[in-house]
């Protein structure tokens, strides 16, 4: 399980990516977001066995404030909620810089954005 956590000051939006092998609109990569999370605020992103999915795992989020969480992985993604795989986007898509974290290290992991 996949747990994302607002311990920030602000509204937080948040992404995620992770290993889908031949994933139906094509590669080998899904991604989901945006999750709203208010100060203090956990969501489940993922329900399932990290273990089962793959070890590297990627997001992104953003505050209302302006605060990014980002990192060097680049990703489509658009404005508004979605669940795709990793070629997937439309006219409102724009991209951004994913941060890794090793989610499969056990079959629970929480994001913390601090």
């Amino acid at each position: 399980m996949l747990r994302l956590t607002n311990g920030y000051n602000s509204i937080v939006w948040a992404m995620i990516e992770w290993y889908h092998p031949n994933c139906p609109d094509g590669g080998d990569w899904e991604k989901e977001g945006w999750w709203q999370l208010q100060p203090g605020e956990s969501k489940i992103a993922y329900a399932g066995d990290l273990n089962d999915v793959g070890f590297w795992w990627y997001g992104f989020a953003h505050a209302a404030d302006g605060r990014v969480w980002g990192g060097n992985f680049p990703e489509l993604v658009p404005a508004r909620a979605f669940r795709w795989c990793e070629h997937t986007a439309d006219t409102s898509s724009r991209t951004v810089g994913m941060f890794e974290f090793p989610g499969g290290q056990s079959d629970k992991h929480v994001v913390t954005f601090r």
